[in-house]
């Protein structure tokens, strides 16, 4: 084996290495993006019932009038905007929003239930 041919299959192998570590990348992102839509789709339904039991509730007991002062605290527009924000450039911070939302849910539930 001459050193050209040393140097060409060097490069090869260099080639195949690399190629083999942009598939593993794009496999591991693949997997981050789907990870991250089942976590935003599950709160997004969360959020979706419990809108609807908001509105359930204001039908049943204001007929439809002003949400209480504890709804107009929690559901801040500008404040869901900024964490939502947050949520899409920073992935922890996805995990650990979507976690506190389900507990938050959870809470409203349980006191919800408590009052009746």
């Amino acid at each position: 084996m001459t050193a050209s041919d040393l140097t060409d299959e060097a490069s090869r192998d260099a080639a195949l290495r690399e190629e083999a570590l942009r598939e593993e990348a794009s496999h591991e992102e693949a997997l981050r993006a789907r990870i991250h839509q089942e976590m935003a789709d599950s709160l997004d339904e969360e959020l979706e019932l419990e809108l609807d039991d908001i509105r359930l509730d204001q039908l049943e007991h204001d007929g439809g009038g002003e949400p209480s002062i504890d709804r107009k605290f929690y559901f801040r527009v500008p404040k869901i905007a900024a964490i939502v924000g947050e949520m899409v450039t920073q992935p922890d911070m996805m995990k650990r929003r979507l976690r506190e939302g389900v507990e938050f849910f959870q809470f409203l539930r349980e006191r919800r239930s408590a009052a009746a």
